[in-house]
């Protein structure tokens, strides 16, 4: 069922589900398969953003995330539905 729901963000590191998890469920969900997910961390590990976007995440957030990227992520989310 649809909620129209624009963009997902989710922290990569989760306690209760792995990150690449979740990802991957969100990438098999017939609804949300095509919601852009940004993926953000702390932890700016080249692996975890590789294995991150391999997995079907559209972005990579390093936190602190800065005002003007959110503004940026919205802009581009905000085109693409318009």
């Amino acid at each position: 069922m649809s909620h129209n729901i624009d963009l997902i963000m989710t922290e990569v590191e989760l306690p209760s589900v792995s990150e690449y998890a979740l990802l991957t469920l969100i990438m098999e969900h017939d609804v949300c398969k095509n919601i852009p997910v940004i993926m953000m961390s702390s932890h700016d590990s080249v692996s975890t953003v590789y294995k991150c976007m391999l997995r079907g995440a559209t972005d990579f957030l390093v936190k602190p995330v800065r005002k003007n990227e959110l503004r940026n992520l919205w802009q581009h989310v905000w085109r693409k539905q318009a």
